[in-house]
């Protein structure tokens, strides 16, 4: 495992969550395409981890994660994604807000084989986020906290998110809620600097793809209040490809409504997608009906796919 420190604490890592969480074994995930994911300035995966067992059948999924006091340069950020997408020959990015200001960036010297940006901070300095600074340390303890304290209240029931659609995913999913009280060591303090020298000078430093080269799909939340980011995708990104999250938020775009791994399937690998039943009340949700019986918290580990 490959880490970055800064003033003898722990700042940027390079994360394996599913190899470390035990869904799928080191070698298996090895042989499969690289997926750099770039999270925002929270420094996260967070908003993502239930997206990531299914694209976890696709790719290799590695995430670069930021320790809740970190204050690294942007440019070390950069740099470590940098390092990370150098590592193979050729690799996918996600990016999301902030991170996504990062994947453009490094997709400038080191062309990526398909980009997915998600809510992307490339419309930061029309947002009502730069017009309230203030305001940012209660954005995260609510719209990114909230989020995954509802996933809580569909366990035992008889809907499952459609990217949680098995005991092993179900039990991922428990583990990781199960840990939320750690990973969300917000410092608002520290959030502020990151707004001031990550997030405001990378908004700054952007450039949109050539769309004739580039195979670049943007995801975004039909109601982000933080973002202008359907605005965004209908006007800067115009000329790719856009996913719209029905109802979804800026923090929860990639939570029960979304499913990434078919985005990338069709966008990606020209895959034909199933489409989606007649919309009820689960579907609308991004909900299915469980196939299996509700997986007793105490025997989440009993559902790893490999021990660590």
């Amino acid at each position: 495992m490959q880490c970055w420190r800064c003033v003898g604490v722990e700042a940027l890592r390079i994360a394996s969550p599913l190899v470390e969480d035990g869904v799928i074994a080191a070698d298996e995930a090895a042989e499969k395409p690289l997926l750099v994911v770039i999270p925002g300035i929270d420094g996260t995966r967070m908003s993502a981890y239930l997206q990531l067992p299914k694209l976890g059948e696709m790719f290799d999924v590695r995430v670069v994660e930021a320790s809740s006091d970190d204050r690294s340069g942007l440019d070390e950020v950069v740099e470590t994604a940098q390092r990370l997408a150098r590592s193979r020959q050729q690799y996918y990015v996600l990016g999301e807000s902030f991170g996504a200001l990062v994947a453009l960036k490094i997709h400038e010297s080191l062309p990526a084989r398909g980009i997915i940006l998600v809510n992307p901070a490339t419309s930061y300095r029309r947002s009502r986020l730069a017009q309230s600074r203030r305001l940012l340390s209660l954005f995260f303890a609510g719209d990114a906290f909230f989020f995954p304290l509802q996933l809580l209240l569909i366990f035992g029931g008889r809907y499952l998110p459609r990217a949680i659609d098995t005991p092993e995913r179900e039990a991922y999913m428990g583990r990781f809620a199960a840990s939320l009280p750690a990973r969300l060591g917000f410092d608002p303090a520290t959030m502020r600097w990151r707004l001031e020298h990550w997030l405001e000078p990378a908004s700054a430093a952007w450039k949109v793809p050539d769309s004739a080269t580039t195979n670049l799909v943007v995801v975004v939340g039909e109601r982000d209040e933080a973002l202008p980011s359907l605005e965004e995708a209908r006007t800067t990104f115009a000329a790719f490809p856009r996913v719209v999250v029905p109802g979804a938020a800026h923090a929860t775009t990639l939570g029960l409504r979304c499913d990434l791994s078919a985005v990338a399937r069709r966008y990606f690998f020209g895959e034909a997608v199933t489409p989606p039943p007649p919309p009820d009340e689960p579907t609308v949700l991004g909900l299915v009906r469980r196939k299996h019986p509700p997986v007793d918290p105490f025997r989440y580990n009993s559902y790893r796919a490999c021990e660590i």
